[in-house]
């Protein structure tokens, strides 16, 4: 959980050739109107690097976030890798207070972890879907070059 110390309101954004910041703020930001559940969203690289957030949060707490996002994919996809022997594509986490998915995004080229995180007003299967529909929509955008 957050503390009251890391919260602010505005997008995060760190400077990734290729990739437009309104493009990757407004994209961010669709997801977090499209429920009033969501509490922020991150894209970040595969490596742990914050590229943008939104939400009420801080820079540190986005690159503490990104971190972890790009760690439990990574664990998630090598777990399903050598238990299920095939390719995780997201993971999930469900807290006393809330919900947190981390998808690939999946574009061509592997680069980029799409992580948000809700309150628990909302079910799983709903923060799931419009979280892989918003990394669909950001590779669509991101292997057309028009990002």
């Amino acid at each position: 959980m957050l503390t009251e110390a890391e919260l602010q309101a505005g997008p995060i954004r760190a400077s990734v050739p290729g990739i437009r910041a309104g493009f990757v703020d407004a994209s961010l930001g669709r997801l977090l109107a499209s429920s009033s559940a969501f509490r922020f969203a991150g894209l970040s690289t595969l490596d742990g690097r914050s590229v943008a957030a939104a939400g009420p949060i801080t820079q540190a707490a986005a690159a503490r976030i990104a971190a972890m996002a790009s760690s439990l994919l990574a664990l998630s996809e090598t777990f399903a890798r050598e238990t299920a022997s095939g390719r995780g594509a997201y993971t999930t986490i469900t807290a006393a207070e809330g919900l947190i998915v981390v998808v690939r995004v999946p574009t061509r080229e592997p680069r980029f972890a799409l992580c948000a995180g809700s309150d628990s007003s909302d079910n799983l299967g709903i923060v799931l879907r419009r979280t892989l529909d918003a990394s669909e929509s950001l590779a669509q955008r991101f292997d057309a070059g028009d990002s």
